[in-house]
Parts: structure tokens; C-alpha cells; sequence
């Protein structure tokens, strides 16, 4: 078979996953007074969790790799060829961690609450995997993360708050001094207002939102494949949810979301102001249903959805002088009509009826000048169907 820039290459990939687990959740809630206005409510909680995970890979990549020309395809592949895989020694992971939390939220006069809560871990991590350096694949991790949050109740329906809260998460990374990295670390601090209208029948709910990750690993300017940890990425945004039911006909679930999220802090000083990789600054979905409520098309429901997604940054390894990709804006439209009564019902739902063509994930590559993505799903469509075998009592006066 020819091989040229019209040939696509194929592969049989081979994936031997396992996954063993143990976790525990024990805690105890309760409520008490100090005077007569104010009120506790404390919740005392463990967290026990163990994992040990195996993962062999194996694939007909390299020379063993099949070719399709183009021109005049030849789409029979011999089955023992598929078979010939390079498996390579499978990787292990074991990680668990024991989390005590503990909570108190106060309330005075029922107007205003103020919750002050806290985690305290103890997490490792074992790791054999070729890819994952000697001194990171066995580390441990203690760490206390608070939380603080305020709420004022103006009404039963209208309330806002405001919160406070730490995390931290394990990473792994090369590093040219052979030190493990310390854990990504962060915090939100986030406020807004909820709402409920048409006698709570509808909710709304409005953020704001400052998200702060420190320790990020960026590049070493100096080292080739190696990492340092100065990266710091802050994200600012909005966030409004609505959903619930305006009428008893008429259901409403709607999002948006705007986030401003761009590298702060870096090894490489040109990299400061860039987009976060892969968060999209606008994001939108919609989705209203109708139910016929009589007539002769009663318990019939029509049903639509729209869903936006915003530019993203496809720069995961960049560089200086390189041109900033995004990935394209796309735009969704689904649609739903359906049949239901106590005994059965039926539904027709039908996803991205414009066939629209998009990726759901993707990077370019400058060092290649190639682009790597996941294709979203074209248009599509499911039926599904239900019968109800249980048959209600009645009852007798």
C-alpha cells in the first residue's frame, strides 16, 4: 500500500482496566441552643477512602500501525494482525486518604447565618508508572482547608451570601532538582442572591464568582520536559441559573455563565494574560417544555433546547512568537416531544438538529502545526419508552 499525505493510519488498541475500592462515610448531625436566638446546627463527619487501580495498554502504533490510501482504499485488515499488540507493563496506582470535617452553622433571629466549617486530611499517594519520576511516586500529604460562609435571610424567598473556601489537590510533574511538587492549592471566594418567584415555583440564583490556583506547574524556561511550580491561574466570573416551573403547564431551566480566566503568574513571563486552556469565556443552555394540559392532545409535551459554547483556548503548549488558536464557537439545537400517563409513556428526542459540526475537545499543536480534537456527536436521535406494572389501591371511604 502506498503511503503518502493521503494515507490515513489505523490502529487496534488494547486496554486492560481495574478498579478496587474501599470507602467508609460515617457522620452525626445535630442541633442545639446557646440563648435563645441563636441556633447550631454542627455536623461532625469521616471520610475514609482507599484505591488501587491497574491499567495495561497495549496497541499496533509504530510499524505495526495500518494504512488506508486514500485514493483506493482497502478496508480489509487480517484479524491476527490485529492481535500483534506491544503491551507494555501495566501501570499501578494506589491512593486513599482519611478526612475528618467538621461544621457549625450558627443562625441569630433566623435572619443571618453564618457557617464556619473545616477539613483535615491526610492523603498519599503510590504510584508505579515509567512516566511518573522516582521521587513522586510515593508521597504523603497532611492539610487543613477552612470555610467560611455568610448568609442574611431577607425574606422566606430572597436571601444572599456570601463564601469562603480553601482546597488542594496532588500533582505530578518532572522536576529537574528531583523534589516532588507541592499540591495545587486554592480558593473561591464567591457571593450572590437566590430567589424564589411564582410561589416558589420558580428559582432563581445569581454569583459572583473569584477562583484563585496556586502552584500550578508551568514549564522550565531552563530544562527541556522539565516543570517548576510559579504557574497561578485566576478566573473571575458570573454565574445565573434559573429553573423551575413559571406555570403548571410551562417548565423553564436556563444557565449562563461568563469567565475571565488567564494566567497570572509563570516561569516564562510571556505566558502572563493568556487564556486558560480549554475554559470557555461564554457559556449558555436553555431548555423550556410545554405539557398540554387538555384537549385532544392532553399529556402531550413539546420540549426545546439551545446550548452556546464560547471561544477556548487550545493552547496547551505554547510558546512565544506562536499564534493564540481557539477552538470555534458552536451552537446546539435539541427538541423533545413526548406522551405520558400513569401507566406509560413515550418520548422522541432528538440532539444537535442543525448537524452541527463541532469539537467537544482539542488543542493545536505548535511544535507538529497539526490539530488534535474530539468531534463532537452529529445530528441524533433516541426513543425510549415506559410502562408502569404497579397499579394503585384505592381507596375505600
Amino acid at each position: 500500500m502506498s503511503v503518502s499525505n493521503d494515507t490515513l493510519y489505523r490502529a487496534s488498541i488494547y486496554e486492560d482496566f481495574r478498579n478496587f475500592s474501599k470507602v467508609a462515610q460515617v457522620f452525626v448531625n445535630g442541633k442545639f441552643y446557646t440563648g435563645r436566638k441563636v441556633e447550631h446546627q454542627v455536623l461532625f463527619g469521616v471520610d475514609y477512602c482507599r484505591v488501587h487501580v491497574t491499567d495495561a495498554i497495549g496497541n499496533t502504533w509504530g510499524e505495526k500501525k495500518f494504512g488506508l490510501f486514500l485514493a483506493n482504499p482497502q478496508y480489509y485488515v487480517n484479524p491476527d494482525s490485529l492481535k500483534n499488540l506491544q503491551i507494555a507493563p501495566p501501570n499501578v496506582l494506589g491512593l486513599g486518604w482519611t478526612t475528618l470535617y467538621l461544621q457549625d452553622q450558627i443562625k441569630f433571629s433566623g435572619k443571618l447565618a453564618l457557617t464556619v466549617a473545616c477539613h483535615i486530611s491526610r492523603s498519599y499517594v503510590n504510584w508505579e508508572d515509567p512516566d511518573v519520576p522516582d521521587y513522586q511516586r510515593h508521597t504523603k500529604y497532611s492539610r487543613f482547608t477552612p470555610r467560611v460562609g455568610l448568609t442574611w435571610l431577607f425574606s422566606d424567598v430572597l436571601s444572599a451570601y456570601a463564601l469562603y473556601d480553601q482546597s488542594y489537590w496532588p500533582q505530578f510533574a518532572k522536576n529537574f532538582e528531583h523534589k516532588p511538587f507541592q499540591p495545587l492549592t486554592g480558593y473561591i471566594i464567591e457571593t450572590g442572591m437566590k430567589g424564589y418567584f411564582f410561589k416558589r415555583k420558580l428559582g432563581v440564583n445569581l454569583s459572583l464568582f473569584d477562583v484563585v490556583k496556586n502552584n500550578t506547574a508551568t514549564a522550565d524556561p531552563l530544562h527541556n520536559e522539565y516543570y517548576i511550580q510559579t504557574g497561578q491561574i485566576k478566573s473571575k466570573g458570573i454565574d445565573v441559573d434559573i429553573t423551575g416551573n413559571i406555570t403548571q403547564a410551562l417548565l423553564v431551566n436556563a444557565n449562563y455563565e461568563y469567565a475571565d480566566a488567564k494566567i497570572t503568574k509563570d516561569s516564562d513571563p510571556g505566558n502572563v494574560g493568556l487564556k486558560n486552556f480549554g475554559t470557555p469565556d461564554h457559556c449558555i443552555n436553555f431548555w423550556v417544555k410545554y405539557n398540554l394540559m387538555k384537549g385532544l392532545l392532553k399529556n402531550v409535551s413539546f420540549a426545546m433546547g439551545y446550548q452556546y459554547m464560547g471561544k477556548r483556548s487550545a493552547a496547551w503548549n505554547w510558546s512565544p512568537g506562536d499564534e493564540i488558536k481557539s477552538l470555534p464557537v458552536y451552537n446546539l439545537i435539541d427538541a423533545a416531544i413526548s406522551y405520558r400517563t400513569e401507566k406509560f409513556s413515550i418520548s422522541l428526542n432528538v440532539y444537535n438538529i442543525t448537524n452541527m459540526q463541532y469539537a467537544t475537545f482539542g488543542y493545536f499543536n505548535s511544535a507538529t502545526n497539526e490539530w488534535r480534537y474530539t468531534p463532537g456527536e452529529p445530528a441524533n436521535f433516541r426513543i425510549s419508552a415506559g410502562f408502569n406494572l404497579l397499579h394503585k389501591k384505592k381507596v375505600s371511604s
